[in-house]
């Protein structure tokens, strides 16, 4: 992932290099690192609002994580993290969770797709872990979309005139 570049095309919003973990490259901070986004935050009641310390809090967050997070023990790591940091009074909740998934990139029909790639692209392909948790309708440029068109349809033309040798 180190050799991927995020942004820097036309029209692409700017990299935040100070976002993510220090010492990974942008690339490995957005695809490959886990992160934690608050999607819901609230204090007090927002209908009656009071200029004091609110006497409760909650947020909805999201946990996006990588392959190997112990997801199945999410609520205990969470919990045991804000114990130690004497935070026992916090409720932690996990209302759903999922494992992370991947496909090996040695697999034979991953090779065939990025031989098909290469081929309609004229690009080397970055092949990054599949990631089954982000809505495919996020932060989708123009550009982006259009050369994703392009190589779907070679990969589906590729896939009808010369299907690769592996029993499915």
């Amino acid at each position: 992932m180190t050799d991927l570049t995020v942004g820097g095309g036309d029209g692409d919003p700017e990299v935040d290099t100070d976002w993510g973990e220090p010492g990974l490259s942008p690339a490995e901070r957005v695809f490959g690192w886990s992160t934690l986004e608050v999607l819901t935050p609230a204090a007090g009641d927002p209908a009656k609002p009071v200029g004091a310390i609110p006497g409760t809090a909650h947020a909805d967050v999201q946990l996006r994580f990588a392959v190997g997070t112990p997801w199945r023990d999410l609520e205990r790591v969470v919990r045991d993290h804000l114990d130690a940091q004497g935070l026992s009074m916090v409720d932690v909740d996990v209302l759903q969770a999922v494992p992370a998934t991947r496909l090996s990139p040695d697999d034979p029909w991953v090779r065939w797709a990025v031989d098909s790639l290469r081929h309609t692209t004229g690009k080397e392909p970055a092949v990054l872990l599949s990631c089954s948790q982000q809505d495919s309708q996020q932060h989708l440029l123009g550009s982006v979309a259009r050369e994703g068109l392009r190589i779907m349809a070679g990969l589906f033309w590729d896939l009808g005139e010369h299907p690769p040798g592996v029993d499915r």
